[in-house]
């Protein structure tokens, strides 16, 4: 078995970081998901997941010999990424299925999918 991590990219979430949202569309949202990592959780597949923030974000570079700390990242909102899944697969079409699977895709996002060394 190897591990993956699925990255998630994009997508068409609702508004709910400026608009009111009620309590039915955020769980027909999240309903998707959670059926899917039920099943993941189910099967020994999911090993961690979790959502990233963008507040507070940083970029790192090296500069001159010196660090320059910068607000960030300023990228296209298509190509932030706003989540992760680590899972373990069988192998790389065991892991592709499982990615093609990610309610995400359905919502207009785009799931990178990379192998994790080790």
């Amino acid at each position: 078995m190897a591990e993956y991590m699925l990255l998630l990219r994009g997508g068409d979430e609702p508004a709910w970081a400026g608009a009111e949202v009620s309590p039915a569309e955020m769980q027909a949202y999240i309903a998707p998901y959670r059926a899917w990592l039920d099943d993941l959780t189910r099967t020994g597949q999911l090993l961690h997941a979790n959502r990233l923030l963008s507040a507070g974000a940083k970029v790192l570079r090296a500069a001159g010999g010196d660090v320059a700390v910068l607000d960030g990242p300023y990228t296209e909102s298509k190509d932030i990424v706003g989540g992760y899944y680590l899972v373990r697969a069988a192998g790389d079409a065991d892991a592709l299925a499982i990615a093609r699977a990610c309610p995400h895709l359905a919502n207009g996002g785009a799931v990178e999918l990379r192998r994790v060394a080790g």
